[in-house]
């Protein structure tokens, strides 16, 4: 919505380019007098025109120019179902999702020879980017930090947030996003789910490798952690061993984040099939009752025989991407059953520290309204309820709701 004249297409372009990656810079524009809104005074995005031709933005194609890219282009084709690509088209913004992000980096250690981190794909998500990278023979990818938006030139200090239970970072991508591109946003991803390394085994030692990550790009606090389920759970432990080092920690965020308590008789370790079908999930949003299974799932199957048959089915129904290999979805599993077995044997300790749960309002009645936390750190939780579920907090519309408390938050607290 102009305030006046309307600028032309490419000076609206051109200024984007100075505040956002290029991702991030849309391909197309409508004016409007107003943008529409609901009742209750929001923005209605399903009343959003869409751009007309003659509103987009339009650049000759750039092909691949050399083998590597040649190469790129073939498995992201592939991968992708698309055709004739721009090098500098965005992975992500192809339709391109974790899944499908651990089975481009599988094909490309097969065809290419070459093992990067699944974090390259996010840091350089375009074939021109990452081809760059697989050229230089000395570029190094740190496998857990995974950059969203902004930089560590700002005023703003960086937010680190945590994978949750299935080890990916993607789930945050749409909150860093939103949160804005002067707000320097970090991911913190798991090892092991590309399936060259094991993955970490308890709350502790993950907590300890990522506070090691995020020194490397923040020295000193003070620092702001988060995480949403799992992540929040290890965000808690992180900010426990900064303050033991003597860092200040400014705000801890826990995204629908419950604080464990230890397994004991009426809480039995979840046999294969119960493991498996958190998995699913997790991973697809699929309860396997939205499988044809059948009888073929037992809990008495071994782990191998019930992967076979998820694997096949999942693949059938279009839940798994095409071209998703056993071997890439046994290295996800390992990664969740790891981090499953962590949450489940983390004895949580008392800390000081400001403590901010943002939880869902679509909550099973048996789970404790403060998450459990207010025995840890008292007075100093301060909680906050957004609508949705779950699973829906980190997705449109529930998401925007979550942007904004944050961002009022970190407001408040600089």
């Amino acid at each position: 919505v102009p305030s006046g004249t309307p600028p032309t297409l490419d000076a609206l372009r051109v200024h984007l380019r100075l505040q956002l990656p290029e991702y991030m810079v849309p391909s197309g524009f409508v004016f409007l007098d107003s943008l529409p809104l609901s009742p209750n005074g929001k923005v209605d995005r399903r009343a959003l025109p869409a751009p007309r031709a003659e509103e987009r933005i339009t650049r000759e194609r750039l092909a691949p120019r050399d083998t590597v890219e040649q190469q790129l282009a073939r498995i992201w084709e592939e991968i992708l179902g698309a055709s004739a690509l721009d090098v500098r088209d965005n992975f992500f913004d192809l339709g391109g999702h974790s899944l499908l992000a651990v089975t481009v980096m599988a094909r490309i250690r097969e065809a290419m020879g070459r093992r990067l981190p699944l974090a390259a794909l996010f840091r350089a998500p375009t074939i021109e980017a990452l081809a760059a990278l697989m050229r230089d023979a000395h570029a190094e990818v740190h496998t857990s930090l995974v950059p969203f938006g902004g930089t560590t030139t700002g005023a703003r200090p960086p937010l680190f947030f945590i994978h949750p239970v299935g080890g990916g970072v993607l789930c945050y991508a749409e909150l860093a996003r939103l949160l804005g591109p002067d707000q320097p946003f970090y991911g913190l991803q798991a090892r092991g789910l590309d399936g060259t390394s094991a993955p970490r085994e308890s709350i502790e030692s993950l907590a300890t490798a990522y506070v090691k990550a995020i020194q490397e790009v923040q020295p000193h606090g003070p620092y702001t952690l988060g995480g949403w389920s799992l992540g929040g759970v290890i965000a808690y432990e992180m900010a426990r061993q900064l303050r033991a080092q003597g860092e200040q920690v400014a705000r801890v965020v826990l995204i629908d984040a419950y604080a464990p308590t230890p397994p004991h008789a009426t809480d039995p370790e979840p046999d294969s099939l119960q493991r498996l079908a958190m998995f699913a999930r997790d991973l697809m949003g699929l309860s396997l009752a939205n499988l044809d299974l059948g009888a073929a799932l037992r809990a008495d199957l071994e782990p191998e025989a019930l992967m076979k048959v998820m694997l096949e089915e999942a693949a059938k129904s279009g839940a798994l991407p095409p071209g998703m290999g056993a071997d890439s979805l046994r290295a996800l599993y390992r990664v969740f059953e790891a981090h499953l077995r962590a949450g489940r044997s983390y004895i949580a300790r008392a800390s000081s520290g400001p403590v901010m749960l943002l939880k869902a309002t679509e909550t099973p009645t048996d789970l404790p309204q403060d998450g459990g936390w207010s025995a840890l750190v008292g007075a100093e939780l301060e909680v906050h309820t957004v609508p949705g579920d779950h699973y829906s907090l980190l997705k449109a519309p529930a998401v925007e709701e979550l942007a904004r408390r944050l961002r009022e938050a970190l407001g408040a607290s600089r």
